[in-house]
């Protein structure tokens, strides 16, 4: 984290716990998806609906407007190199800030095209999630950091609850971003 201020994290695709004051950069499809990531609190939305130099462009002018720290990646595939492109910098106005993006889902595909420049040209450190990228005390010491900030500020999800027996018929249910909750 640089020291003259917040944490800025990009989160592709999910509601996440963030650090306190950290200043979040929302990336999702369709509007629903976006006014959703303002009512959660994200401070920037970037529609990923954009064809790909407006999206990049988008990304560029948020990453160079506040800086990005942190960027969590649910997606991976298209979006995760625009992403990237975005980090690059053009040509030699100072030094690259550290920026890590943290691998953690491939819903939008499982391979990235990553050209050598997005690396030599910024201060992109990849990283990923997942058993292997952390030792089991730090995963433990992680989890009851998570716990702890959910505790203070709980994730906010819909919920619908329906019997058992109807679970055939809900479990493909279009119904998007609803969580469903069976009983006995």
């Amino acid at each position: 984290m640089r020291s003259e201020g917040p944490e800025v994290v990009v989160v592709e695709g999910r509601q996440r716990a963030v650090v306190p004051g950290a200043r979040v950069i929302g990336a999702a499809r369709g509007k629903q998806k976006l006014n959703l990531a303002e009512e959660l609190g994200a401070d920037a939305v970037i529609s990923l609906d954009q064809d790909h130099d407006a999206l990049v462009k988008a990304l560029r002018s948020e990453y160079a407007e506040a800086g990005v720290d942190v960027v969590l990646d649910y997606l991976w595939g298209q979006p995760a190199e625009n992403m990237l492109e975005a980090i690059s910098q053009r040509g030699l106005r100072k030094a690259a800030a550290r920026v890590r993006f943290v691998q953690i889902g491939s819903s939008a595909g499982d391979a990235v095209s990553l050209k050598a420049a997005a690396l030599r040209s910024s201060g992109l450190e990849l990283l990923g999630s997942g058993f292997g990228s952390a030792s089991l005390p730090q995963i433990v010491e992680a989890v009851k950091e998570f716990f702890k900030a959910a505790a203070a500020e709980p994730f906010q999800f819909k919920v619908k609850t329906a019997p058992l027996s109807e679970v055939e018929a809900l479990w493909n249910s279009p119904e998007k971003g609803v969580r469903l909750v069976f009983q006995p």
